[in-house]
């Protein structure tokens, strides 16, 4: 069954689905993408199994019909994709597709370690998801791809796809840390994707102060919080629970900055107080009252 950690990360994703636009099957691809997010999310709601048991409930169904469509697109419109200033929308995408089905289909897979992830990041881009060995391969090359078209200013990026180029290594590692049964190695994970979302968060080009995507952002940082704290619970290391914790607070604490008058972050915000055991006093506590 999915965890709540896990879920959260499926439901920023789809907040941040891309914007619609006219291109071909581009939108089409979004389409399947923004329902195999919504099966992740309702399969936590409903308490079922997204092992692929039931193609209907099956979100990676949606989410391999999404990248075929898109790399679909991209073999045979990249010029036009250019042209209408898409193509970067189009890798995005794939990228996404690509995290979320590594993540899925790691079920029955052997977890690598994290030097074996780090050797996946750097290996030369290629971004073919029919050539790489792994969905984890390509995913990881098509964003180096996309860092190096975004670098040499070849691509044009929307917000959310910049902020997303740099924040997905980190949801990808939270991912790690929930699949990984050695607590000194998730913990890793976990440290490595709370410092890449706050990395990306500080990138005021990527994510400008105010812009919507924060809020997402932070919100997956908390989901990084709890699982490291539950993590760190079940072994016992009384230090890393407080220091995560402090690290939580601080997400709380921006996120009531910016929207302490929201009530829809104000439920998510609380609803992860709650399960990381911040009380309302003490050094460690924290405050929000309900707008």
């Amino acid at each position: 069954m999915l965890r709540l950690t896990k879920s959260m990360v499926a439901c920023v994703v789809m907040l941040l689905v891309l914007t619609a636009c006219p291109a071909r099957h581009i939108r089409e691809a979004q389409d399947h993408f923004s329902r195999a997010a919504t099966a992740e999310n309702r399969a936590l709601v409903e308490g079922y199994s997204t092992d692929g048991a039931n193609l209907s409930a099956d979100p990676a169904v949606d989410y391999r019909l999404s990248l075929s469509l898109v790399e679909a697109e991209l073999a045979k419109n990249e010029g036009k994709l250019r042209d209408d200033k898409l193509y970067g929308t189009a890798l995005m995408l794939r990228a996404m597709c690509l995290w979320r089905l590594a993540d899925l289909e790691a079920v029955n897979a052997k977890t690598p370690t994290a030097k074996e992830v780090i050797a996946a990041r750097d290996k030369k881009p290629r971004g073919d998801s029919k050539n790489d060995a792994t969905n984890e391969d390509a995913m990881w090359a098509t964003l180096r791809r996309l860092e190096a078209e975004d670098s040499a200013k070849t691509v044009s990026l929307g917000q959310r796809d910049k902020a997303m180029l740099k924040a997905l290594p980190g949801l990808r590692d939270h991912d790690r840390g929930l699949a990984t049964a050695d607590y000194v190695t998730a913990a890793k994970f976990f440290e490595s994707a709370h410092d890449v979302l706050e990395a990306t968060l500080k990138d005021t080009e990527r994510v400008p102060p105010g812009h919507p995507v924060a809020v997402y952002l932070r919100l997956a940082m908390l989901s990084t919080c709890r699982a490291w704290h539950a993590a760190a619970f079940r072994a016992n290391d009384k230090d890393a629970r407080k220091e995560i914790k402090k690290k939580a607070i601080a997400i709380l604490e921006q996120l009531k900055k910016r929207d302490e008058h929201d009530v829809a972050v104000w439920k998510a915000a609380t609803l992860f107080r709650t399960r990381l055991g911040i009380g309302a006093t003490g050094n460690n506590g924290f405050v929000w009252d309900k707008p």
